[in-house]
C-alpha cells in the first residue's frame, strides 16, 4: 500500500471516529452512520436470539419457491395464506427486479433495528407499507442468497411466527439461471 493511500486511510478513520459537535471534516470523507454499524450490531442481535427462537423454518429451492410464488400470484395474499418478503436492500431490489411483482421488501436491516414483527399492526402497516402478517399466515423469506433470509426468519420466530419458510437459492439463484 502506497504511503500516500495509507495516509488517506488514517485521515479517514481519524476523522470519522470524531465525535459531530461541529468538527471540521473534509467533504470529501464520509463519516461513518449507524448504517456502516448496522451489520456488526446486527450479528450480535443475531447470535443472541438464534439460541432463543425454537420455530423450524422450513427451506425451500429454486421450485418450490416457483410454486409458492404462483400460488400466491393466481390466489393472492388470503387465499394463499402467505406473505413472500425480499429481505434485500432497495437497491439490491432495484438492480436485479422482484421476484414477482407482489413480493415485498423490507430489508432485513430495517427488521432488526425498527423490530417490526413486535409492532402493533397499525404501526407495522404504517412503517413497512403492508398489512403486518397474522401468525396464522406463512412469511416466505428470500434475500440474495439465503443468509439474510434466516436473520429474518429467526426474528420473526421470536415474535411468535411459527409458519416460516427461507428461500434458500436467493435472488442469485432466481436470476442466474
Amino acid at each position: 500500500m502506497s504511503f500516500k493511500r495509507l495516509f488517506a486511510r488514517i485521515a479517514f478513520v481519524s476523522l470519522a471516529s470524531r465525535p459531530s459537535s461541529g468538527a471540521f471534516v473534509a467533504p470529501s470523507i464520509p463519516r461513518f452512520s449507524n448504517a456502516y454499524r448496522a451489520p456488526l450490531q446486527i450479528n450480535h442481535q443475531v447470535r443472541r436470539m438464534a439460541a432463543s427462537s425454537t420455530a423450524e423454518i422450513k427451506h425451500v429451492g429454486k421450485e418450490e419457491m416457483r410454486k409458492i410464488l404462483n400460488g400466491y400470484e393466481e390466489n393472492g395474499r388470503e387465499a394463499s395464506g402467505c406473505v413472500v418478503i425480499d429481505v434485500r436492500t432497495e437497491e439490491e431490489v432495484y438492480s436485479t427486479g422482484k421476484l414477482s411483482p407482489s413480493v415485498h421488501t423490507l430489508p432485513v436491516q430495517v427488521i432488526m433495528q425498527a423490530n417490526v414483527f413486535q409492532m402493533d399492526p397499525d404501526d407495522f402497516e404504517d412503517y413497512c407499507g403492508f398489512a403486518k402478517p397474522t401468525v396464522d399466515e406463512t412469511i416466505v423469506f428470500s434475500c440474495a442468497a439465503g443468509v439474510r433470509s434466516v436473520y429474518a426468519c429467526q426474528f420473526a420466530a421470536k415474535a411468535g411466527y411459527s409458519n416460516l419458510i427461507n428461500y434458500v437459492g436467493g435472488s442469485h439463484e432466481w436470476f442466474g439461471n
